[in-house]
């Protein structure tokens, strides 16, 4: 079993290039844009469980400029892809979660995934 941690990313949207084009109404997106989520996105669209896999897709959507309906014909693997996104944006960099430990503050725990999955997204 390999557990890579996700390097966390701070900027402020990132460019994800599709595996496989999605075709929309209006063109064909061969790459989708997502801004970090906001504090507001968290409380309307965060899914309330693990196995929430529609709201969670709702949330990314809106993170992309997307629709729930345009987000079915996105290819599995770069679904997968926009998910790696979301949780780099939503990673605590090691030293800040140090920083809080030390403070008494609840220590943030770096996400983890299982699985050789690489942080390269382009």
């Amino acid at each position: 079993m390999n557990i890579k941690k996700i390097i966390p990313d701070p900027s402020v949207s990132a460019t994800i290039r599709l595996n496989y084009p999605l075709n929309l109404a209006d063109r064909t997106a061969r790459e989708v844009t997502m801004r970090r989520p906001s504090l507001g996105d968290l409380l309307d669209y965060e899914p309330k469980r693990t196995d929430d896999v529609e709201g969670e897709a709702v949330l990314i959507g809106i993170l992309c400029g997307l629709r729930i309906e345009e987000l079915r014909g996105l290819d599995s693997t770069d679904y997968e892809r926009l998910q790696m996104q979301y949780l780099r944006f939503r990673a605590v960099p090691e030293q800040e979660a140090d920083k809080s430990a030390d403070n008494g503050a609840l220590p943030a725990n770096p996400v983890e995934l299982e699985g050789n999955q690489g942080n390269d997204l382009a």
